[in-house]
């Protein structure tokens, strides 16, 4: 097969594809590393040249050379677990230097910056970054606290029809909570409420990337699961907007049925973030009419769904139940089923309930339909 050259787009050409973007279902802002570089956050590069000169501050040379070793070779979670395992850095310095570079805030002038882009009409925004500017930018274009989503509490999120800003790799307040080496990235693979979560987004919601770039450890992770769980087929047309020059990453981009637009990234990526302007300002102008800031359609079929689902039809169906006394009663015909009950919900869940309110459970079956649930 001939690779076709990726064509660069002109800024007012991304703002129209932002722009369609916008009209499919569900939009979500998805940032990546470049986004917190625009308030003056590090790069990957410049991130793990940090560890190395921490590593140095210790006296660990070795690990230091191994650490840029690792870099050069573009191996950044390679790296990271290096200055990770250091056996010189007193455990809690080693936390400070992860960390310490994510929790200064960023000035109000760099908030402006991002300003732009969290004020399209997103229904969600999510990031792979560690710091808390995009909630910060967020909270002054609504004029409101953002509730922040973390690890931890991505179920609920997954539920939601409310606007919010998820953090999926950790955040810098908590810093055993950030994602930036291997092991990091293997235990990510086993946390059932964050691949529930990632998954119901990327089928149920469109997703706009911005701010990332091959050299992105995150963006490699999110695409490995979302090729594993929806490849071949994929239901949902996703854009990515990427610096020109990024092959690798444009190819694999569209095996995932993600549209990739290329821009020039020349002075720090201002073409990027003009186009970005240029489509808030035709926004603005001319808002279309959609839902506010909320999503439009019931979404998400993760086993957290699944099971808000059982347990709502168990409220709503228990002032009707009767108990199953033959096989005949119902339309299974298994001959397992027996005289009694099934399980009540316990007392915990019926005070939590509320909290999931405005969550979009599954159908329910009409109030005539023979009650199987006590």
């Amino acid at each position: 097969m001939i690779r076709q050259p990726m064509p660069t787009l002109a800024p007012d050409q991304i703002a129209r594809e932002i722009t369609e973007a916008l009209q499919r279902p569900n939009p979500t802002l998805f940032g990546g590393a470049g986004v917190g570089c625009r308030v003056g956050y590090p790069s990957w590069d410049a991130y793990i040249e940090h560890l190395a000169k921490e590593a140095e501050r210790f006296g660990d040379a070795e690990s230091a050379l191994l650490i840029r070793k690792r870099l050069e070779q573009r191996n950044h979670l390679g790296a990271a677990t290096v200055f990770k395992t250091s056996t010189l850095i007193p455990e809690g310095e080693r936390w400070k230097a992860i960390a310490g570079l994510f929790q200064s805030p960023p000035s109000d002038s760099d908030l402006e910056n991002l300003l732009p882009l969290v004020s399209l009409p997103f229904t969600s925004i999510v990031t792979t970054n560690y710091e808390h500017s995009l909630h910060d930018a967020c909270a002054r274009a609504r004029g409101r606290w953002v509730v922040p989503v973390e690890r931890g509490t991505l179920r609920s999120a997954s539920l939601s029809r409310d606007f919010f800003v998820a953090r999926l790799h950790g955040s810098s307040e908590q810093p055993p909570s950030m994602i930036v080496d291997s092991a990091d990235y293997r235990l990510l693979n086993a946390d059932a409420d964050y691949l529930d979560f990632l998954i119901n987004l990327l089928a149920t919601r469109t997703c706009v990337f911005v701010g990332f770039s091959f050299l992105d450890p995150a963006i490699s992770h999110v695409l490995d699961v979302y090729a594993e769980r929806f490849g071949p087929t994929y239901t949902a047309l996703h854009t990515a907007i990427i610096p020109a020059g990024e092959t690798p990453l444009h190819d694999r981009l569209r095996q995932v049925n993600i549209k990739a637009l290329a821009y020039d990234p020349v002075a720090d990526h201002s073409e990027l973030w003009r186009a970005v302007r240029q489509a808030f300002d035709s926004y603005k102008s001319s808002p279309p009419e959609r839902a506010g800031g909320r999503v439009t359609a019931s979404f998400g079929h993760g086993s957290a769904h699944r099971f808000m689902a059982f347990s709502l039809a168990q409220v709503r169906l228990r002032p009707e139940a009767q108990p199953l006394t033959t096989p005949d009663q119902t339309a299974i015909g298994s001959p397992c089923i027996t005289s009694g009950f099934l399980p009540v919900l316990p007392a915990w869940f019926l005070r939590v309930w509320p909290a999931f309110g405005r969550a979009s459970p599954l159908p329910l079956p009409p109030r005539r339909a023979p009650r199987l649930l006590a």
